[in-house]
């Protein structure tokens, strides 16, 4: 989920585009079923350039983590986070616009 902040270990929204007056946002993951300590990494990407790499470790079966991203006033267009496992591969995208 995509959101404007966290709040006691949750979203406080959910956007697919970054509001006005609005700089930073945030990528919360929620992992269930893990078997054993891994990680998870969330890339960001601006018209497809790698911005930010952030690995985040999962430490129980069910594990709540988030990164953010700071997001400058000319980096406008298309944005997206990849959600990736441990060796790469993506779990999910998030796409989001920065008008």
């Amino acid at each position: 989920t995509l959101t404007t902040g966290i709040q006691d270990r949750a979203p406080i929204d959910r956007v697919d585009a970054l509001p006005g007056g609005v700089d930073t946002l945030y990528c919360f993951t929620r992992v269930v079923g893990a078997a054993e300590e891994t990680l998870v990494q969330h890339v960001w990407f601006w018209q497809d350039e790698e911005m930010a790499r952030v690995e985040l470790p999962v430490r129980s079966i069910n594990w709540r983590t988030w990164s953010s991203k700071r997001i400058l006033p000319g980096w406008t267009g298309a944005w997206r986070v990849e959600v990736q496992d441990q060796f790469g591969e993506v779990l999910t995208t998030l796409p989001f616009v920065v008008e």
